[in-house]
């Protein structure tokens, strides 16, 4: 996540530079923001982000459901061989075995997929914010705009997050 944000700062950065540059003179516009505030307190990363713990929740119920099935099914059976032969539920074992390699293979495919989906949301967001950004930076004027975690010291004035989640809220309505 640091190294998009890094990432969209230059990016930033390089437009603003090739597009006239910095120069020296004194109306040069320094803005920072703070992009994970940005992604927890804006509504439209929120609303993005439920959406996403809602499938995670989706998931974790079918494992869920998966475990509970797996485990009636061993305690069924140890209740089958109390007192009896062990080679008798061979089969079952077996199964149950199975239903076991089963659930770890979907574990794995479901950890998988939600580790692709978290990515392609945090590029989304980012390249939505990048846009607002961009037009914030034009319409205001800025000579260039960093992430509040690549700067040193600043002026706590030069902070515009809180002017960016509002626009970016705005344009998710």
């Amino acid at each position: 996540m640091r190294r998009l944000v890094f990432m969209l700062v230059f990016m930033v950065g390089t437009a603003v530079l090739a597009t006239g540059g910095l120069g020296f003179a004194g109306d040069t516009k320094i803005g920072i923001i703070d992009m994970e505030k940005i992604m927890k307190e804006s509504k439209a990363a929120k609303e993005a982000r439920g959406m996403f713990l809602m499938d995670i929740e989706s998931k974790r119920n079918v494992l869920k459901t998966k475990e509970n099935e797996i485990r009636t099914m061993e305690d069924k059976l140890k209740k089958k061989e109390a007192g009896k032969a062990t080679g008798e539920f061979k089969e079952e074992r077996e199964n149950i075995s199975r239903e076991i390699k089963e659930l770890k293979r979907l574990r794995d495919d479901m950890e998988e997929e939600l580790k692709k989906k978290e990515l392609e949301l945090q590029r989304k967001l980012f390249t939505e914010i990048k846009g607002i950004l961009d037009e914030f930076s034009k319409k205001e004027k800025f000579s260039i705009i960093f992430e509040k975690k690549e700067a040193l010291v600043f002026d706590e004035s030069a902070d515009i997050t809180g002017q960016i989640i509002e626009l970016y809220d705005s344009k998710k309505k």
